[in-house]
C-alpha cells in the first residue's frame, strides 16, 4: 500500500502464505495495490514436479 502511495508503478510481494491469493481471503493482493504475487516456495515445488515428470 505504501508503494502504491509514493507512485510505484509495478507493486511485487513475496509471500509465504497462500491465503493472499485464494479469493474468499479478507485481504487479497487486489486490496492491497499488488500486482504480483510470488510464493517461492510454490515456485521450487513446480520445478522439482518439473523435473521429475521429465525424467520418468
Amino acid at each position: 500500500m505504501i508503494a502504491r502511495e509514493i507512485g510505484v508503478k509495478k507493486c511485487v510481494a513475496r509471500v509465504r502464505n497462500n491465503e493472499f491469493s485464494q479469493k474468499d481471503s479478507v485481504l487479497t493482493a487486489e486490496k492491497l495495490g499488488i500486482d504480483l504475487l510470488v510464493h517461492p516456495e510454490q515456485i521450487a515445488v513446480d520445478a522439482r514436479v518439473s523435473l521429475i515428470e521429465q525424467i520418468t
